[in-house]
């Protein structure tokens, strides 16, 4: 399958748009290395915001921001904001290229950490992995996660389903932990964190749309968020190394670097 990845003027900055003859993705390097937008069959994947990607003051809500070098709270005595400083700064274009898969690599140095986004498109399939190295000379810990936004119409989320096994969920709200009992995208706020979301194949139902089937491997993400607030036309599925304000388990040597996968189909 014939796929491009093409530069285009934007808002103010330059936009890179991978597609094939069903896909089509958007993405924002100067926003954060954001993907702002996946359509497939010429349906929404991901929802946005236009007026907070516009808007180079906010934090833009909608697409896949990236969360690094945590996600959640920051760590205590920490400078940093919320999710870290990924999402909001530029990014540096390394590849991009066309052929069978539609590429477009980006880097951002974090330091003590180099991170690289390999956004790919193939068929109805979008990838994104991260590639994170220590440049320290200490062990450091990889605290890593992506915040995608799925469109879901507000009206239709009492039908929505998330098929995942699980055992023992977070709620960020309460601050509890406790079994879990299932998803309820139809409350005021709903922000429950899984902390033993299995591996394989989850899927989001979303009623009159194509259903959106994860690639998960918990063993590079144990933690899964979900969350959506009512009124708003998004159910975010999460992916995270570790639970916010946690100390991740996973460390890298000096030199070592990891790769994150994440992808879906829709």
């Amino acid at each position: 399958m014939e796929s491009r990845a093409e530069r285009r003027a934007g808002p103010g900055w330059d936009v890179w748009a991978l597609t094939n003859p069903v896909g089509r993705v958007e993405v924002h390097p100067a926003r954060g290395g954001l993907v702002a937008r996946f359509e497939v069959d010429g349906k929404p994947v991901l929802y946005l915001d236009e007026a907070t990607l516009r808007d180079t003051t906010k934090n833009v809500r909608g697409g896949i921001p990236v969360l690094f070098p945590f996600a959640g709270r920051p760590p205590p005595g920490s400078p940093l904001p919320q999710h870290g400083v990924a999402r909001t700064r530029a990014w540096e274009v390394r590849e991009a290229a066309g052929g069978e898969v539609a590429l477009l690599r980006m880097g951002l140095e974090v330091a003590p950490y180099g991170l690289e986004l390999s956004v790919q498109l193939a068929g109805r399939r979008l990838s994104v992995d991260a590639r994170v190295e220590n440049r320290s000379g200490a062990p450091q810990a990889v605290h890593y996660g992506l915040h995608p936004y799925f469109f879901v119409p507000d009206g239709v989320k009492a039908g929505t389903r998330l098929e995942v096994e699980a055992s023992r969920v977070f709620d960020n709200r309460t601050g509890e932990e406790r079994p879990f009992g299932g998803f309820d995208f139809t409350a005021d706020e709903w922000d429950v964190h899984l902390l033993d979301a299995r591996s394989g194949r989850p899927v989001l139902h979303r009623p009159g749309l194509t259903p959106v089937a994860f690639d998960w491997f918990t063993a590079d993400f144990p933690v899964m968020v979900t969350w959506t607030v009512a009124g708003k036309d998004y159910v975010c599925v999460e992916p995270w190394t570790a639970r916010g304000g946690q100390p991740s388990p996973r460390l890298l040597q000096p030199g070592e670097a990891c790769v994150l996968p994440f992808a879906f189909n829709a």
